[in-house]
């Protein structure tokens, strides 16, 4: 299902059990296109028949586990991991997984299972890559920074994902040079809010207090506005030719919009179920394309999630993504994306103006009642007590935050790049120093507060 198509991936799947007896790889193929689709219930309920019909075999132990882990059942997946590691003890994903749960201590045997698969010449890439990430886990919850951070420099090592640095260059100038200013539309709440920023910059936490408010449905990490926006540059290409990336800016006031907003809202509802008239959108990188989101939902609004760079950087570089984010790979693309992202959102606070609001993760956790109820008011909604529980929200969390956004509303994200300064120097230097530290941490103040910094030396 790599384009995923997961709702006629499911049909086909269907139409073949019709005429054949049930088999463990096709029902593994339909749980995950029941979890694509956003069908959390039918995907569990088929684990479970697989449990119950292949109770020796590892690995539906090993997906029932991991399915388990995210939709927050942290327990229960541990209960299914060990199963599978009974079954097979060394199932590299097993440990992978129960280790992302509950970091393994650095003498047990699940431990030295990993530091094996790392020089085993019949050990897979894959594997390598796990392994390595698995042990940066296991030494970091020991302490042991300097270990835990070769680990994840040796995963990143083996990773193959590429990073284009031009075209994340060319892309940001053509949006500072070609974005229009567009015109203020803040009446009512909107009909989608999205919700940007770095990865790993939270991003998922804003998603899920914002999913608890009662007028509101969470689509969660969606495709569809970039797949929307290469649909309507393939449109365009059709009629005109051969254009360049932000070529769209040109045509939206003389092309009918409608089939791609139409496709935009389709390409939503086959997403979790909830009741809600606002749709949230939550996609990182989307940040990079807020002018086209806004060219395309014109009441649309935005939440840009500013966390500490090197907190994020930390975080991108030491999680072991399973596809995508090729600049995580090296602190330097980590800086050189980091940069450009800020770029654009500097050209987006002018071009969007209101629409637009730069949430503070530090100010969020520290004063959450406060940023609530300012981040409901930005979103056209009023405040509900449910959003300041963000850890009561039903369904399936499908990121990298899938454990801490279990947890209430707290500071334990704030400062862990303390324990890895020496480490991150080279993140520093690519982000342009401590002066560009200092100007984000102005920025993200002014976030904060809502005061600018020249108002705030004026006053």
């Amino acid at each position: 299902m790599r384009n995923r198509n997961f709702a006629a991936g499911l049909s086909l799947l269907q139409n073949y059990l019709v005429m054949h007896e049930p088999e463990f790889p096709v029902l593994k193929d339909m749980a995950g296109c029941y979890w694509g689709i956003g069908d959390d219930i039918t995907t569990m309920r088929l684990m479970q028949s697989m449990v119950q019909a292949w109770p020796d075999n590892p690995e539906v132990w090993n997906d029932l586990g991991v399915y388990l882990m995210m939709t927050g059942h942290k327990q229960a997946a541990c209960s299914a991991l060990d199963t599978a590691l009974k079954l097979s003890p060394k199932s590299v994903s097993a440990i992978c997984a129960r280790n992302f749960i509950e970091p393994f201590d650095t003498r047990s045997r699940y431990v030295q299972t990993l530091r094996r698969v790392t020089t085993s010449k019949t050990s897979s890439s894959r594997e390598r890559v796990h392994a390595h990430s698995a042990l940066g886990i296991v030494h970091d919850h020991a302490g042991q920074y300097g270990e835990a951070f070769r680990h994840f420099g040796r995963a990143n090592a083996r990773r193959k994902e590429p990073y284009e640095k031009h075209r994340v260059e060319k892309l940001v100038a053509a949006q500072i040079r070609r974005c229009p200013r567009f015109p203020l539309m803040m009446v009512g709440h909107p009909s989608v809010i999205f919700v940007a920023g770095l990865p790993r910059s939270g991003t998922t936490l804003v998603d899920r207090i914002l999913s608890r408010h009662s007028e509101v449905r969470s689509v969660g990490e969606s495709h569809a506005l970039t797949d929307t926006l290469r649909a309507f540059r393939s449109h365009l290409g059709s009629r005109y030719g051969r254009l360049d990336y932000y070529a769209w800016v040109d045509f939206i006031e003389t092309e009918d919009m409608t089939p791609f907003r139409e496709m935009f809202f389709d390409a939503n509802a086959a997403s979790p179920r909830e009741t809600g008239s606002v749709i949230v959108s939550k996609m990182p990188l989307d940040c990079l394309e807020m002018g086209f989101a806004r060219a395309l939902i014109p009441d649309a609004r935005f939440v840009f999630v500013n966390r500490h760079p090197l907190d994020v950087g930390l975080s991108l570089y030491r999680t072991n993504f399973k596809s995508g984010h090729g600049f995580t790979r090296k602190l330097g693309w980590i800086g050189h994306m980091m940069r450009h992202v800020y770029l654009s959102l500097d050209n987006y606070k002018q071009r969007l103006g209101p629409a637009l609001r730069v949430q503070s993760y530090r100010r969020l956790v520290e004063a959450p009642q406060e940023q609530v109820i300012d981040l409901l008011t930005h979103c056209g909604l009023s405040f509900e007590p449910g959003c300041m529980e963000p850890e009561k929200g039903h369904g399936s969390v499908r990121t990298a935050s899938l454990l801490q956004v279990r947890a209430s509303i707290n500071r334990s994200g704030l400062g862990k790049w303390h324990r890895y300064a020496t480490q991150l120097e080279p993140l520093v230097a690519a982000l342009g120093g401590q002066s560009w530290l200092d100007d984000w941490a102005l920025r993200d103040l002014e976030a904060a507060s809502g005061v600018t910094i020249s108002q705030r030396k004026a006053s």
